[in-house]
């Protein structure tokens, strides 16, 4: 009797357990179905999609905001920053990749006039990523990416994704790559900006067109040093009286595997034409000095210098600034973000200790003042500070700032970083009756997988 319940129940229960095989993850139906024997179904189109993630928020507290005290030169908020990315491999060395990034400020979208909800949705949605690649071309090492997609070279001082901000930097661009074990040789082209985007509906139209191009040569084969050359364009086609700004240059860098010696020293010049009526001469050079010891606890010291041209003379036909084209300056001259690489000449000494892989703490110095005291002082962004700061002004001492940075791991794939900086007024400021020292601080959480 007891058998033929048994049978009686497994007759029962049969079209359920065979749609909890169906429906339950594959390493469940596996334990459900342990002596099953069960036909193996072909994988679908979407099966070998590989997804992405990453979140990240950062509150941000500015004191005393242009060197002025007073409530109205405070500012705090709080950014965001979500990111989905999916990669498809088609097989035969043929790859999608597709990034939607969601970035905003808490409470910065428009606010509702009624209760029903709390703010009118702006669109924050856009693409970061989306680019074909098209590998091992002829059967050789020739690739070819093509689409919007990230451009990253040497120490990002020119050519960066810029992801230290809330929306980060990309290119519509076809790139060209040829890589062996010891050379990487790439070749670009991109749009920065469409003068006919009106044309297609566009609904904040370009006025001009602006390319970004570039040839970017990376050699590894040496044990003791990489050497980077590289020539990039930007060139306005809009009339004859646009830009046609050129940069030619090198890097030089080595980053020991532990301990040891690593440097960086990177040069380069520009020249073309500003406009018909100026041609374009200037320079640019950046080192780094770093050794790195263990004495029980990781440490490393480094010294960095560097120095950008200005214009000593904008009412005469030569224009004498370096251009500081698509760079990541956060890496480089201060955690405050303060100046860019374009008339400026700066000192900085570091400190960090490695206290385990999971923290971290470096402590900087920064002198910071103009190569011109006649051109201006340039922002992070590339727009004037203050207006030819300081116009009445003798001296070309503009700050000295002191970071203080955490870096701690909390989980595989989840980060905390908190940042301090103070900055003092130089001379300059000092004598434009700026009233106040700059206090900058953040903490920031970043997941991902």
């Amino acid at each position: 009797m007891k058998t033929r319940a048994l049978l009686s129940s497994v007759v029962m229960l049969s079209p359920i357990l065979g749609q909890a095989i169906k429906e339950a993850p594959p390493n469940e139906a596996v334990a459900v179905a342990a002596t099953t024997p069960i036909a193996k179904s072909s994988e679908g189109p979407l099966g070998d999609i590989k997804i992405s993630g990453l979140y990240r928020i950062r509150p941000e507290i500015r004191q005393n905001n242009g060197f002025s005290s007073g409530n109205g030169n405070n500012a705090n908020y709080v950014g965001q920053k979500v990111q989905v990315g999916f990669l498809k491999n088609f097989g035969n060395d043929v790859k999608l990749k597709i990034t939607f990034q969601d970035s905003r400020i808490w409470g910065g979208n428009l606010g509702s006039m009624s209760t029903l909800d709390t703010g009118i949705e702006q669109q924050a949605l856009d693409v970061r990523e989306a680019y074909l690649e098209f590998s091992k071309l002829a059967g050789g090492p020739l690739s070819v990416q093509v689409g919007r997609q990230k451009l990253v070279y040497g120490g990002q001082r020119l050519i960066g994704h810029l992801d230290w901000t809330n929306i980060g930097r990309s290119f519509d661009a076809v790139r060209l790559k040829y890589e062996t074990k010891t050379n990487k040789l790439h070749a670009f082209s991109s749009i920065v900006t469409e003068g006919n985007s009106a044309d297609v509906g566009q609904r904040t139209a370009n006025m001009v067109d602006r390319y970004f191009s570039g040839i970017y040569n990376t050699f590894t084969g040496l044990s003791f040093m990489h050497v980077e050359t590289y020539y990039l364009t930007r060139i306005n086609t809009t009339n004859n009286n646009a830009e046609k700004l050129h940069t030619v240059g090198t890097r030089l860098s080595h980053k020991p595997k532990d301990v040891g010696l690593d440097y960086e020293i990177e040069a380069a010049y520009q020249f073309g034409q500003r406009n018909a009526m100026l041609s374009t001469s200037a320079y640019a050079g950046a080192a780094i000095v770093g050794y790195t010891l263990d004495l029980g606890i990781k440490m490393r010291l480094s010294f960095e210098a560097d120095i950008a041209s200005g214009d000593s003379n904008p009412n005469d036909n030569k224009f004498e600034r370096f251009t500081n084209l698509y760079h990541t300056n956060h890496l480089y001259y201060g955690v405050a973000d303060l100046i860019s690489w374009q008339n400026m000449v700066s000192g900085a000494l570091h400190y960090q200790l490695f206290f385990s892989k999971k923290l971290m703490l470096k402590t900087s110095y920064l002198y910071v003042a103009k190569a011109v005291a006649a051109d201006s002082w340039w922002q992070v962004s590339g727009i004037a500070n203050f207006n030819r700061l300081i116009a009445g002004s003798t001296s070309k001492e503009l700050f000295h700032e002191i970071d203080l940075v955490l870096n701690y791991k909390l989980y595989k794939g989840i980060g905390l970083q908190g940042g301090f900086s103070y900055v003092l007024r130089g001379a300059a400021l000092k004598e434009a009756g700026r009233d106040a020292d700059l206090i900058f601080s953040y903490f920031m959480m970043t997941a991902k997988f």
